[in-house]
């Protein structure tokens, strides 16, 4: 837009004898602006699938850019993101600097066409590792891309990460007023006491339930069996944490 093109035609008669006249025909092309055009060609993709670690998660790919306005520069950025799926809290704008583009044009003027290159890095927050995604469970995250020429016009794609989650393991630990372990002193009388263990797991929709397995004495057990031993310990019958916890 702004541009013309002005082409002078000389047309020419000629008689019987060889004279000649002329006479300039003028065509001016005037330009009007061409939009950008955002694609995915060859190698250039739009989505990808990545499993989650208890890393933080990182992929890259390209997208095609074109302009028929030579001398456009054309830019671009990242203007929004659509979750679906568990998010555990993070906040949109959190989200959306998971995703970068170029910083610079990638059209300069100078050319009409150019490539642009996005990556996904989960660390910009923290290390966030979605590890909260349980096997099964996948989180999408959709990301507008748009591209704006010289004159403000603008086209936009979708990149679309999908992060697929799998099992954590539950812990078990000793903390704060926890304990494993108690000292009795036989009273002729029967002996009790009880404490606390600590439980998390990464995977907010697990179910945890406790058991007590097995049993090893050291020591004169005075005939008692390994049946009557184990069931002198028991643990909590419901599960310890649930899909709310």
């Amino acid at each position: 837009v702004g541009e013309s093109l002005v082409l002078d035609y000389t047309v020419v008669v000629t008689d019987s004898q060889g004279a000649t006249a002329e006479q300039v025909v003028q065509i001016t092309i005037n330009g009007t602006n061409d939009v950008p055009v955002i694609a995915i060609e060859g190698d250039d993709s739009a989505a990808e699938s990545l499993t989650e670690t208890d890393a933080p998660l990182t992929t890259a790919g390209t997208l095609s850019v074109s302009d028929l306005d030579t001398t456009d520069e054309v830019t671009p950025s990242v203007t929004a993101v659509n979750a679906t799926g568990d998010t555990d809290g993070l906040s949109n704008a959190e989200l959306l600097g998971m995703l970068s583009v170029d910083a610079d044009a990638i059209i300069d003027g100078a050319n009409n066409d150019g490539t642009l290159n996005w990556t996904f890095d989960s660390d910009s927050v923290a290390g966030e590792a979605f590890d909260h995604l349980a096997v099964g469970e996948s989180l999408v995250l959709d990301y507008t891309v748009v591209v704006t020429d010289s004159q403000g016009v603008t086209a936009e794609q979708v990149v679309s990460i999908t992060i697929n989650g799998t099992n954590d393991v539950p812990v078990i630990a000793i903390e704060g007023d926890d304990s494993a372990a108690e000292s009795l002193t036989e009273t002729d009388d029967t002996l009790a006491t009880s404490g606390t263990l600590s439980v998390s797991d990464l995977d907010t929709t697990d179910e945890v339930t406790p058991s007590v397995t097995a049993v090893a004495a050291t020591g004169d057990t005075d005939g008692l069996s390994n049946a009557e031993l184990l069931g002198m310990l028991s643990v909590d019958a419901d599960a310890i944490i649930d899909s709310a916890n």
